[in-house]
């Protein structure tokens, strides 16, 4: 079965005729928005949009690059995970040079049970 036909078959069984009520069947069953991603600039271009984006993010994100991963610890700075050493922002978006920052996970004020 396709994606379409999945998606397509959550929306006629959630019997439910608002779009809330539909959304919220298409949650429960398990999908996700794609992950936001961050562009980088290549060889020392201007990291000003890339350093505003990752220090917009909430503390305890997750981010990846290639196969880096990264932990925001607050206040610009993150943590390799796996290393334990401690990056500022400038130096994420420096390692990554050109390359996209995936966000893994990032908590949101909501608290989950």
């Amino acid at each position: 079965m396709s994606d379409r036909d999945t998606l397509a078959d959550l929306i006629y069984d959630s019997r439910d005729d608002s779009a809330n009520g539909i959304a919220d069947a298409v949650i429960a069953a398990g999908w996700r928005p794609p992950a936001q991603v961050i562009e980088t600039p290549e060889n020392e271009g201007d990291y000003t949009a890339a350093i505003a984006a990752l220090d917009a993010l909430p503390h305890d994100t997750v981010i990846k690059i290639r196969s880096y991963v990264y932990q925001g610890i607050g206040s610009g700075w993150w943590e390799a995970i796996g290393r334990r050493r401690q990056f500022s922002t400038e130096q994420v978006v420096d390692v990554a040079d050109g390359d996209s920052v995936t966000v893994l996970y990032a908590p949101t004020e909501k608290a989950e049970s």
